[in-house]
Formats: C-alpha cells, structure tokens, sequence
C-alpha cells in the first residue's frame, strides 16, 4: 500500500517537471534573439545565421525548413499568397514599414540583402515589418527587397514520445515492486 502511495506521488512529480520542461522548451524555441523584435510581429527565423548552404532566396521549401527547424516540426506546408514585387499587397521600400494585403497571413518573409526573416504574422490582413537583424556584406543593416506572404498551419504536438517513454518506465517499476 505504501508502495502505490510513493508510486503515485513520484509519477505525479514526474509529470508535474515534464509537462514544465515541455512547456519552457516550447517558450524558447518560438523566437530568436537575433531576430527583430519592434516589427510588432513575432520573428521566428533569422535565416542569415540559420542552417547552412544559406542562398538567402526565400523560396517555399527553404522558408518550410527553416521554419519547421524553428518550431521543432518535422515539416510544415504553407502556400505563397504572393509578393509585394510582383503586385500582391502593398508596395514596401526601406528598412521598415507597414504592410497590407487582401487576404490572411499566417506567416511572412521579409527578404534582403542575401538574407530574410520569418515573422508569425497571426493570420493578419496588415502589420509592420522591418530588415532589422539582417545585414549586408558591409555589415549594415539593408533595405527590403520583397515581403512574401504565405498561409499555413503548425500542429504542435502536446506530449513528446519521451514523455510517454518516461510514464511507461514508472509503470514497469511499479509492477516489479509490487511482486
């Protein structure tokens, strides 16, 4: 009896630092701290210091990687709306500004230099954006290219394999000191 008593307890420690862990791994991966943080958005990738064999092009599939590095995702699909240079939104210049568009953004890419960044625009219609925490080859920071504006959506997972690894260990300890 005493046994099930510290077994119960000990497995609700347990889960009690687990879901805790979970919880603060999730916190720090949602931003990077070289990214922008006065755009008003969220940014999630920084993708001129982020992974290697950087082209600096913000295409579908390297945007998709980096943003599902980012998030700890194995693969995300997200869909170009379109780009302010080829007529979708407003038009933008400068190193920062506002943007707005006719249809929801999930996410958008500010491009530069041979860089961009990847902000969580929370299915939005209008923001503002700006290239801070990129820089050219002479170390300042650059005037936009492009925004890109994708819709998508990330499923997160609430309870990592561990976690269950973690519960089912405890279940086998406590069968083995019952008999």
């Amino acid at each position: 009896m005493k046994i099930f008593k510290y077994l119960r307890g000990a497995i609700g420690a347990a889960s009690a630092v687990f879901i805790l862990a979970s919880i603060t791994t999730a916190a720090s991966a949602s931003t990077v701290p070289s990214c922008a943080t006065n755009s008003g958005l969220t940014c999630l990738v920084n993708k001129n210091e982020f992974g290697s064999g950087n082209s600096g092009n913000d295409k579908e599939a390297s945007v998709e990687a980096a943003l599902a590095a980012a998030l700890g995702l194995t693969s995300i699909d997200l869909t170009l709306l379109g780009k302010s240079d080829g007529g979708y939104g407003t038009a933008v210049s400068g190193k920062s500004g506002t943007w707005s568009v006719p249809g929801i953004v999930s996410y958008l890419t500010v491009k530069a230099a041979n860089s961009y960044l990847i902000f969580d625009a929370g299915n939005a219609m209008t923001g503002s954006w700006t290239t801070m925490g990129i820089l050219n080859n002479g170390g300042n920071q650059p005037n936009v290219s492009h925004i890109s504006y994708w819709s998508g959506s990330v499923e997160v997972v609430p309870l990592p394999a561990g976690g269950f690894l973690l519960l089912t260990a405890l279940g086998a300890l406590a069968l083995r000191r019952k008999r």
